[in-house]
């Protein structure tokens, strides 16, 4: 093969699915047909998305109805390859070579509008600039010999690390990361833990349909941020959590079909019963610049993929995402989704907590403050494809570094009140009362988030029994009814140890327990011993 040919074959086998000749269409339907219905919910949504919903006070609606079958099976029948479902948009993305043929589908009566969004064209090298850089150069501030080795910092700044102290690492919450790819993610050591413990949930590719295990190890640095578990060398905010893969994002191309791509990344995170969406990502130029976005787009409520970052978070879905690297470029403000209100942005700090000046800038075009706020996002230790380590730069470090940290919150929270989380990682940052472009409300601070979540006690109830409250102070009551009679009551740990705890009363169906001031704080597990079952609540001691 001649070196022509090895250049093409090389160009053929990095482009994605879409040919150079290949355009592809939004084509959005005015309903969503007859065969679904808000009353059945369970047919199209898990129970974990559902409870979540549930947690939040968040009612199913119309645009949680998946895109009508009926309408998909005509256009199927026109002879168009559907590529992409959204029910959020209530569309489907066709691809064609032949825009002319489009006039089959304009007139039908559900069909409300077409629109070009990917003109077909591929750059064979990935657009890596986005992303930020990466550096086998260590900076001199993080050379300290802890168990987080040279992620210490990046973990101590947001007080990620007295979380976990406490026994919060985010057990139990599930985190999608939406990307442009996780090479290596299923193979190096840092990530073993998340493949033997089975916490790796799902895997899906967006772009076309292929594995999450190429293209690009842009989301194997990300992921490593947060769930990244390599004693004495690197560690995530949230190591114990449980994780989606999406690849949402075209290495090769930026086109406005990347954000839909990432809608329904996102509906299948909320479909899922996601609790996180990690968003490295970030859109305002595109290789056709009729798609460009402008600063006035930095609404909240114009571009496509903001539009589902607020549309997931009115899901009950606290979404996460990066302000991008512009600051010190033309662009210099936060890209899309980072306007979306929902959503926390968060800009980069340095490991000196300074400004980092490559980090984008507030405020959204209609006056509000972004980023939300800030995390170490230059010089951190990040996983490499191979299991090596590299320190990256970029607003895409700092943003898992809060998913993870929010991660352990909603563990330690009974009620997973997303909104809650996200106004206590606001109200308690560095300068939440002094916010600036720059800064926002300032780097974040784990554990006074995790205070103020805490602080609005709350029942539980399982098995028609009550607890109240949760979480509860050491020397505080817990009571407990029952429609049962109680004979029994205790406090454990983790292990099975029994925790030091008085027994005021135990009458009938209600009774009375008190941690002594010698138990531990964090999570404890109270148990309820009736006549023929024993039923088991995990509560917070403070």
């Amino acid at each position: 093969m001649n070196r022509i040919s090895i250049i093409s074959a090389l160009i053929l086998l990095c482009v994605s699915f879409v040919s150079a000749q290949t355009k592809v269409y939004k084509v959005t339907f005015s309903d969503k047909g007859m065969e679904y219905s808000i009353d059945n919910p369970g047919v199209f949504l898990s129970d974990e998305s559902l409870y979540r919903r549930y947690e939040n006070n968040i009612p199913v609606n119309e645009s949680d109805l998946p895109v009508a079958p009926e309408y998909i099976k005509v256009i199927n029948e026109k002879g168009y390859d559907i590529i992409l479902k959204s029910k959020w948009f209530n569309a489907v993305f066709v691809q064609t070579d032949d825009s002319e043929k489009l006039s089959n589908i304009k007139e039908l009566p559900f069909v409300e509008n077409i629109e070009l969004v990917d003109s077909g064209t591929r750059n064979p090298n990935q657009r890596s600039s986005k992303f930020g850089n990466f550096s086998d150069k260590m900076p001199v501030a993080l050379a300290y010999n802890f168990d987080y080795g040279n992620s210490y910092i990046q973990n101590a700044m947001i007080k990620a690390d007295s979380l976990h102290e406490s026994g919060f690492i985010g057990t139990g919450i599930k985190i999608a990361v939406l990307d442009g790819g996780f090479m290596g993610t299923d193979t190096i050591a840092v990530f073993s833990d998340l493949y033997e413990e089975n916490r790796v949930l799902g895997e899906k590719d967006f772009v076309d349909n292929g594995t999450v295990y190429a293209h690009s190890g842009h989301g194997t640095a990300v992921l490593s941020q947060i769930g990244g578990f390599d004693e004495g060398n690197l560690i995530g905010t949230a190591p114990g959590a449980s994780f989606y893969l999406l690849r949402t994002e075209d290495v090769y191309a930026e086109y406005l079909l990347e954000e839909y791509f990432w809608a329904a990344g996102a509906e299948y995170a909320d479909s899922a019963g996601v609790h996180i969406i990690n968003s490295s990502l970030g859109y305002s130029e595109f290789d056709d610049p009729a798609q460009n976005h402008t600063y006035e787009d930095m609404d909240g409520n114009t571009t496509p993929i903001s539009i589902a970052a607020e549309m997931a978070a009115e899901k009950g879905i606290l979404v996460v995402t990066s302000a991008g690297n512009e600051g010190d470029g033309d662009w210099q403000y936060i890209t899309a989704p980072g306007d979306a209100a929902g959503a926390i942005t968060v800009g980069a700090v340095t490991a000196d907590g300074i400004y980092a000046p490559f980090s984008s800038i507030g405020p959204t075009s209609d006056g509000r403050i972004k980023p939300d706020v800030m995390a170490m996002g230059q010089g951190n230790l990040v996983s490499t494809p191979t299991g090596g380590m590299s320190f990256g730069s970029g607003t895409s470090f700092a943003s898992p570094l809060i998913a993870g940290l929010a991660a352990c919150i909603l563990e330690a929270q009974p009620a997973r009140n997303i909104a809650d989380v996200r106004d206590a990682l606001r109200n308690t940052a560095s300068r939440n009362t002094n916010p600036s472009p720059t800064m926002g409300y300032g780097i974040a601070n784990g554990v006074g988030a995790m205070s103020v979540v805490l602080q609005t006690p709350s029942f539980i109830q399982h098995n028609n029994i009550t607890i109240f409250p949760n979480p509860v102070l050491k020397g505080n009551t817990i009571y407990i009814e029952s429609p049962g009679e109680i004979l029994n009551i205790g406090l454990f740990s983790s292990s099975g140890a029994v925790i030091p705890s008085d027994i005021l009363k135990i009458s009938d169906s209600y009774a009375e327990i008190t941690p002594t001031q010698k138990s531990q704080e964090g999570i404890i597990y109270l148990k309820v011993y009736l006549k023929n079952s024993v039923s088991v609540f995990k509560a917070v001691v403070l």
